[in-house]
């Protein structure tokens, strides 16, 4: 447990080129602030995975952010 690892996006490969994501959150988070991968995880393709765990790991940032120090 660490206070800098307020979530975990895990990446499982599946067919070939594609992906499962999905993040696990350490807090709660409002509805619809955890960015694209909430609760439901998600099956990408190749091309789209870096721009998705990007995405969401930009939007946990913030959001882990807010919710601890606000």
């Amino acid at each position: 447990q660490s206070q800098f690892n307020s979530v975990a996006i895990i990446i499982t490969p599946l067919d070939p080129g594609y992906y499962r994501v999905q993040a696990k959150y350490r807090i709660k988070l409002p509805h619809g602030s955890g960015g694209p991968i909430t609760q439901t995880p998600k099956v990408v393709s190749q091309d789209a995975l870096p721009h998705l765990v990007r995405l969401t790991a930009l939007h946990a940032n913030v959001c882990s952010f807010l919710c601890i120090h606000i």
